[in-house]
């Protein structure tokens, strides 16, 4: 009956149950009532119903994780006959089967906190079934969606892409498309928008999950009095459920953004030109994920002049990484360049000037006066005298000052001479 496990009533933490197949009911897990607290069930397959989990009754899916699994006929992901389904940050993704509920197929529930996701209803176009993301055969008990993302799933017949069936309250949730939906109570919710989703992944955490873009409108777009007691999204501590102030939609949570340095934060210019790496990298905290395609902005305090334009932005790459290089050409100040990015403490390199300082003429009075002096005590005093021709020096005529006329005016008729005779 159950490729992977069988059981009354069936609960599963911190596991993973993948790539069972079998012919009946559910290739991974099947019981009365299903709980999985911290799991995963994926890459399972059956030919009938209930791909990745089916139950009698209810399935309860807390910080958990449904991908990628298959049922040839109906609930592709979560098969619930006569119970109801309930998510609690948990995702079910990229789940496929050839009739109704390509992620989900249950009478009633709730789910809170979730992404529903990349799911595929009626696979072979033949209008055998609806509801790509959930479908909801009838109307026993109710069912509720709320901060929640329900989109980016299909329905190869186009009918029913994201939701089949009838819907009691949606709220604070983003439903790409509900136009094979009737939904009786509808408030504050974006319609018609992508969520923005990156692929199915490992963010951090013990279950895969689908990050959302910094630009995605799910982000700070639930409400916080529904998150109830949630205190983390899937991944767990230290991650927050309510992050950056209100909860985001679906069951991924941003922690913020860090701005971190790649270049040193306290660089010196010694001579012009001179190059500053001043590149940074956008990072989620806590989790250490790259922001995507986020621009980084950068400005200057200073008046150094160069290839840096004031107010430069820099798409930041696959790595998160915005490279960016300043060219520094002149300058006498020191200055700092500022990064920043919405919603992330901005981040500062400060700039020293230390240019080596400009050589000093030489005091050719100085030097001369030095000469003299030591011409004075050594050479002239006590030496053995020549006389020489008389030199006729005007006053000034050599420009020397009153010190030097007073030295060759004691030895004009005289030069030393070496207490030996030369041969």
């Amino acid at each position: 009956m159950a490729g992977g496990i069988l059981g009354t009533n069936v609960t599963l933490n911190n596991s993973t149950v993948s790539g069972n197949s079998a012919f009946a009911q559910t290739g991974g897990i099947a019981g009365i009532n299903v709980t999985l607290n911290n799991s995963t069930v994926s890459g399972n397959s059956v030919e009938f119903v209930g791909g990745g989990v089916l139950s009698i009754d209810d399935v309860t899916l807390n910080n958990s994780t449904v991908s990628g699994n298959y049922a040839g006929f109906v609930g592709g992901g979560v098969y619930s006959q006569n119970g109801v389904v309930n998510l609690n940050n948990s995702t079910v993704s990229g789940n496929s089967t050839k009739g109704n509920g390509g992620g989900i197929r249950a009478q009633g529930g709730t789910i809170l906190n979730s992404t529903i996701a990349y799911n595929v209803a009626d696979m072979e176009n033949d209008g055998t079934g609806d509801g790509g993301g959930i479908y909801r055969p009838g109307t026993m008990g109710t069912f509720t969606i709320q901060n929640s993302i329900v989109a980016q799933n299909s329905d190869r017949s186009g009918e029913a892409n994201d939701l089949g069936g009838t819907f009691d309250t949606i709220e604070y949730s983003l439903i790409q498309d509900t136009s094979g939906a009737t939904i009786n109570n509808s408030s504050n919710n974006i319609i018609g928008q992508d969520p923005q989703l990156l692929p199915l992944g490992d963010y951090g955490g013990p279950t895969q999950t689908h990050a959302l873009k910094l630009t995605s409108p799910a982000l700070n777009a639930g409400n916080n009095a529904l998150a109830g007691s949630l205190t983390t999204d899937p991944r767990g501590a230290p991650g927050q459920r309510i992050a950056e102030g209100t909860v985001d939609i679906g069951a991924f949570e941003w922690q913020g953004a860090e701005i971190i340095p790649i270049g040193e934060q306290n660089q010196t210019i010694t001579s012009f030109p001179s190059t500053l790496d001043v590149s940074v990298r956008l990072a989620e905290r806590v989790f250490d994920n790259p922001a995507v395609g986020i621009n980084v902005g950068f400005s200057t305090s200073g008046t150094v002049t160069g290839s840096f334009t004031n107010g430069t932005t820099v798409l930041t790459n696959a790595n998160g990484v915005a490279a960016n290089f300043f060219a520094a050409t002149s300058g006498t100040e020191n200055f700092q360049i500022l990064t920043a990015v919405m919603g992330a403490d901005p981040l500062t390199f400060n700039i020293t000037i230390d240019l080596p300082a400009a050589p000093t003429p030489p005091n050719f009075t100085s030097i001369w006066e030095s000469i003299l002096d030591e011409l004075h005590k050594g050479a002239l005093v006590g030496s053995a005298c020549q006389t020489v021709p008389e030199i006729n020096l005007e006053p000034d005529d050599d420009g020397e000052d009153a010190e030097a006329e007073q030295e060759i005016q004691y030895d004009r008729n005289c030069r030393p001479v070496s207490s030996q005779s030369e041969e």
